[in-house]
């Protein structure tokens, strides 16, 4: 998946053994992977799409197809997107991008 300047979004998989995570705590997570990833403080990330495997949401709430690039996936590269979090083989999946554009 390309972010919105064109470039490849980079991928983090943090699979740690967390078990069932909370919302809340996947989303913690994945702003503090991102942030180490790109060398920045975790406040300096934000999310601007996610999905949530086991309940089957995503936000923005505009589609899934599995296998596919989907929707969300898209709309979240387009804000801004640079970088993936894929947390406990896919629990929850982040794209996050730098807090000061948004």
């Amino acid at each position: 998946m390309d972010d919105a300047r064109g470039g490849t979004m980079k991928k983090i998989s943090v699979d740690m053994a967390y078990g069932e995570l909370a919302f809340e705590e996947a989303y913690e997570i994945a702003t503090g992977a991102a942030a180490r990833a790109k060398g920045l403080l975790p406040d300096a990330m934000t999310v601007v799409a996610w999905y949530d495997r086991r309940s089957r949401r995503s936000s923005p709430e505009i589609g899934f197809s599995e296998g596919q690039v989907v929707s969300w996936e898209k709309s979240g590269a387009s804000r801004g997107a640079d970088v993936r979090v894929d947390l406990e083989g896919g629990q929850y999946i982040f794209l996050c991008g730098s807090a000061r554009k948004h």
